[in-house]
């Protein structure tokens, strides 16, 4: 397991693999998820609405990760009411690859 803010390993794994990497359930601001974009790094986003400022910033992350053909998936952890807030945000996305839930 490598942690998110070792974002050269990450790349370092998918590029040596090819295996997409998906991580972000413990990023907190765009400009993390900016950086792991950026070193292609992260192919598949994992945001938590919780953690990262809730919908409307979590879609501005999802926004930025469709101009750097990045994939989606929201991190649904915790109350109903929160799994709820990501299945209409899912809905509402570009590059929504999968809902666990």
């Amino acid at each position: 397991m490598t942690p998110w803010d070792h974002a050269e390993n990450l790349a370092y794994i998918h590029e040596h693999t090819g295996i997409p990497v998906a991580s972000g359930e413990r990023m907190y601001s765009r400009w993390q998820f900016k950086e792991c974009l950026e070193r292609d790094a992260v192919q598949v986003i994992q945001p938590d609405l919780g953690t990262c400022g809730g919908i409307t910033e979590v879609k501005k992350i999802c926004d930025m990760a469709y101009t750097y053909e990045a994939a989606v998936q929201i991190h649904a952890c915790g109350s109903p009411l929160m799994v709820a807030a990501s299945l209409q945000l899912e809905a509402a996305i570009p590059g929504f690859i999968i809902h666990v839930g």
